[in-house]
C-alpha cells in the first residue's frame, strides 16, 4: 500500500486535522510519516478568519522579516 506519506502543516486547525488523519493512516500502513512545516509567508491567513493585507503592509512585514534574519 503506501511506504511514506508527506503532510504539511502550519499549525492552523485545519492542518492539525490533517495530520492526526496522516498519522492514523501511516499506522494502519505501516508506513514512514514525513511531516513538512511551513511559514506562512503573511501574519494573517485567509482560512483563519485573517483578514487581507495592504501591498504597503506586505512589503513593510518582508523587509522587517529581511532585517531580521
Amino acid at each position: 500500500m503506501y511506504q511514506r506519506i508527506l503532510v504539511a502543516t502550519d499549525g492552523s486547525n485545519l492542518s492539525r486535522k490533517a495530520v492526526s488523519s496522516a498519522i492514523a493512516l501511516a499506522g494502519l500502513a505501516g508506513a514512514e510519516l514525513v511531516v513538512l512545516k511551513v511559514v506562512a509567508r503573511y501574519p494573517m491567513t485567509y482560512f483563519e478568519g485573517g483578514m487581507a493585507v495592504q501591498a504597503g503592509e506586505v512589503a513593510r512585514i518582508e523587509k522587517q522579516w529581511a532585517d531580521a534574519a
